[in-house]
């Protein structure tokens, strides 16, 4: 809990629906599922609950860093797709490698440039730091290449909750390829095949 309190009461609140999220519905081995359905719930959650109390300042500014932070997200996805292909080339290992490298130092070189542009720190600044890796990439991937899917049936559901964990319990019943054509991006973009 010491660890918790060094979030502000927005990070905290985020962090309470999420992992409620989590107590209300956990689809056993589908992290993708399970992680983009809590963020969902996280992001809306907040929203309503910064509405409620006025805080219209704070919401504007939680609303701008989501948007700040779907640049990262569709920059990784990209990036996840040159790696795909990469590793799906055939080239030799030493040239593999050597085109790895490069593409991971492009990567960093984009993820500082959205930092000067927007003058805000990127949330992923110590990846950029210690050495992008596939492990990165698919970690976004678990938590964000769902949530598209969940918003657009969050939106036909016309933002009623009730409704909305309904028709997600009724999905979560679903083997996990209806589940990700339902509501994931193509699980080739995923997760790139080489680890590290």
């Amino acid at each position: 809990l010491s660890s918790m309190l060094d979030y502000g009461d927005i990070e905290l609140a985020g962090i309470i629906f999420h992992e409620l999220t989590h107590q209300l519905l956990y689809v056993p081995g589908d992290s993708s599922f399970n992680e983009a359905f809590a963020t969902t719930v996280e992001e809306e959650g907040v929203r309503r609950w910064l509405l409620v109390q006025g805080r219209r300042a704070d919401l504007e500014r939680y609303e701008a860093a989501n948007a700040r932070d779907l640049e990262y997200i569709a920059l990784f996805r990209d990036y996840r797709q040159r790696l795909e292909q990469l590793y799906s080339s055939g080239l030799p290992r030493s040239e593999m490698l050597a085109r790895k490298r490069a593409t991971f130092a492009s990567l960093a070189d984009q993820m500082r440039a959205i930092e000067r542009r927007t003058g805000k720190p990127s949330p992923y600044a110590d990846w950029v730091e210690e050495g992008l890796n596939n492990a990165h990439l698919a970690s976004v991937a678990t938590y964000y290449d769902c949530v598209p899917g969940f918003r657009k049936i969050l939106r036909e559901d016309g933002g009623d909750l009730k409704r909305f964990y309904a028709d997600v319990r009724a999905l979560a019943r679903e083997p996990a390829s209806e589940r990700d054509a339902a509501v994931c991006v193509s699980l080739s973009a995923r997760s790139p095949r080489e680890s590290g």
